[in-house]
């Protein structure tokens, strides 16, 4: 599933909302990126994010989907904001949700 928001997320109830899709979850990978408060060696104080939401999606999905079939994960989230941000605001979170016992089986 892929997400382009304003608002925040939680990665806790973003987690629980998966999991309760399904009870098979065993482990979860999550990225998170978050706004620097330095680039280039310049102080940064917020970030302007605007997204063409129907290329992003599309994009996202391509990897998404790249990633389920290649490590057999039961499900993939990706949520990316598209808004004025402040240091240290959540932008993007990937979580990979998968039982790592059939992943460990399979590789066997």
């Amino acid at each position: 599933m892929i997400k382009i928001q304003k608002k925040d997320f939680s990665i806790e109830k973003e987690i629980q909302s998966i999991k309760e899709k399904h009870s098979d979850v065993g482990a979860v990978n999550t990225f998170i990126g978050y706004v620097k408060d330095l680039n280039n060696k310049k102080d940064v104080k917020f970030l302007e994010l605007e997204v063409y939401e129907k290329m992003a999606k599309r994009e996202l999905s391509t990897i998404l989907n790249n990633a389920v079939k290649e490590w057999g994960l039961i499900d993939c989230l990706i949520i990316h904001r598209s808004c004025k941000l402040y240091v240290n605001a959540n932008i993007v979170v990937v979580y990979c949700f998968y039982n790592p016992s059939l992943v460990y089986s399979n590789s066997c």
